[in-house]
Parts: structure tokens; sequence; C-alpha cells
């Protein structure tokens, strides 16, 4: 019965590397989870002859460049997940013949170095890196990849002069930039990405109010989050035009009810927050003509008891307080 398994789950459990060598013997094995265990490089050699392994989570782990050059055997793999391992370039080398699509490696010691190999990687469709020792300079070796969808840098030093070496990839479909040092001249030019429907850039220090606006370029939006950010009135109405938008985050921003009559024309909007915001009962109740609206967050406003009991009565809406 064991050799028909085709995915364990053993996150969080006292797995030890004795007990890999019968993991690595399951013929059929397809996903395996080793998230948040005690095994080590010694254990991961136990994997390498796996024949049809394809995703590999190992995040949270003591896994080390050694145990990558195990991975690295693993043909079949196809998504590793090896996010807060003890990973340097030197693992990200091992396993550049690897047929990836999807890559996490948030918060390890990779530099530029990394990237380039990663750019070596055609068939990666998404990377997440946050917290990653990677600059300007180092983009340019992703401005090639033809699939790309979704990139993940939460954390990362990186500037508008590096996110513009991106702007051909024109596949992405997901960024995350949360807490980057992306100004006005990178946001200009991701802007111009045609099929980016997911948008984060919460904690963007960097970023003014001119900058933000550019964000109502990018009509494919489905969720924006740019909480604590100098969001104000003047982008809101310039957000107009992101019909597709249903999720949009507000925290911390510095809007006020001057912005409801243009957060009322985003028709397809189902979850709101501004919680933190200067909003008040006026401009909230211009929301509520939202037909698709299900979940707002009022957390920290000025908005009165009596209208939050209002919302609180509606039938099928969340009100977060």
């Amino acid at each position: 019965e064991l050799k028909k398994l085709r995915v364990i789950d053993l996150t969080g459990s006292a797995i030890t590397d004795e007990a890999l060598k019968l993991v690595g013997q399951l013929p059929n094995l397809q996903v395996l989870m080793l998230r948040l265990t005690g095994v080590t490089d010694d254990g991961i050699a136990h994997l390498a002859q796996l024949p049809k392994l394809r995703a590999f989570d190992i995040r949270n782990s003591n896994l080390t460049d050694l145990g990558m050059a195990h991975i690295a055997k693993i043909k079949s793999l196809v998504d590793l997940q090896v996010e807060r391992s003890k990973i340097t370039d030197a693992g990200i080398e091992a396993i550049k013949d690897l047929k990836l699509k999807a890559i996490n490696v948030n918060t390890n010691s990779i530099t530029d170095q990394s990237l380039v190999v990663f750019g070596n990687m055609p068939t990666l469709e998404s990377i997440q890196m946050d917290r990653s020792r990677i600059s300007d300079a180092g983009m340019k070796s992703l401005a090639t990849l033809p699939k790309l969808r979704r990139l993940r840098m939460r954390d990362c030093d990186v500037t508008g002069e590096g996110f513009k070496e991106i702007v051909g990839l024109t596949t992405l479909e997901r960024l995350e930039l949360r807490a980057t040092s992306i100004d006005d001249d990178g946001i200009a030019a991701l802007a111009a990405l045609p099929n980016v429907n997911y948008l984060e850039l919460s904690e963007c220090r960097l970023l003014s109010s001119e900058g933000i606006a550019n964000i109502g370029r990018m009509t494919g939006l489905k969720t924006l989050d740019i909480w604590e950010t100098k969001t104000d009135d003047a982008d809101i109405k310039a957000f107009e035009t992101l019909q597709a938008l249903e999720t949009l985050n507000l925290q911390a921003t510095r809007i006020t009810d001057e912005c409801g009559p243009s957060l009322a024309k985003l028709t397809k909007l189902k979850d709101l927050d501004i919680s933190g915001t200067a909003m008040e009962d006026t401009g909230v109740r211009q929301l509520l003509e939202l037909p698709e609206l299900k979940r707002l967050n009022v957390a920290n406003t000025a908005v009165s008891f009596g209208l939050r009991d209002e919302l609180f009565e509606r039938p099928g809406f969340k009100l977060d307080q």
C-alpha cells in the first residue's frame, strides 16, 4: 500500500533522517512536505532517487547547500519551497539544471548571483525571494524569463532602476513588492505591464501620491494592497479606471470622505479595508451602494456606532471593527 502513496505531509512532525530512507523508496511519491521538521542534509540524501517527486516543501528547516546538491538529483522536481533554510548562492547554483516552475527562497542568504541562475531557468513561472540580498543590478538577469507569472520580493532593497529592468515581462500577473525601495519612476514603468491582476505595494515609503496615481493605468487589477503608503483622495480618483478591482486594502493611508464618490464607482469591489484612515460616516455611506461589497474593515476610524450597527445587521455582510 505504501508504494501507492502520492502525497505525504509530515509538516511539524518528529520525522528523522533515518525514517526518510523509507520515504526515499516510494516509487509513486509526487508531493512531499517536510516543513518545520528537524531533518538534515543527511536525510535529504535518501530522497535523491525518488523518480516522480514533483513538489518538495522543506521550509523552516536545517537544509544547507549540501542538501541542495542532493535535491538537484531529483530531476522530476517542478516546485521547490526552501524558505527559511540555511542556503546560499552555492545551493542555488547546485540546482541550476532542474526544470523548476516555482521556487521559494524567502529569507535565505542569496544575492544577485542566484538571480543569474534563475534567469537561465526558462521554465520558471513563480519566484519568491523576500528579504534577499539582491540589488538593482541583479534584476536584469530576470528580464528574459518567458513564462514568469509571479514575482514576490518583499523587503528587498531594489529601487525603481531595478524594477525598470523587468518591464518586458509581459506574462507577469502577480507582483508582491511590499517594503521595497520602489519609487515613482519604478511604478510608472511597471504600470505598463499588461497582465498584472495582483499588486502589493504596502509599506513602500518612497512612493509619492503622484507615483501611486500611475496604478490607475493597470486596468486588469483585481487585488490592490497599498496599506501604509501615501495614497490620498487624488489617487483614488485616478483608480476609477480599475473596473475589475475586487479587493482593495487602504489601511493607514491618507484618504478622507472626499474619495467616497470615486470608491463608489468601483462596482466589482467585494472586500475593502479603510481601517486607520480619516474616513467617517459620510464617505462610508457612499460605499453602501456598491453591489458586490461583502466585507468592510472600519477598525480605528471615526465611523459612528450607529452606522456600525447598521452594517453589522446587513445580511451576508462582514464588518471588521
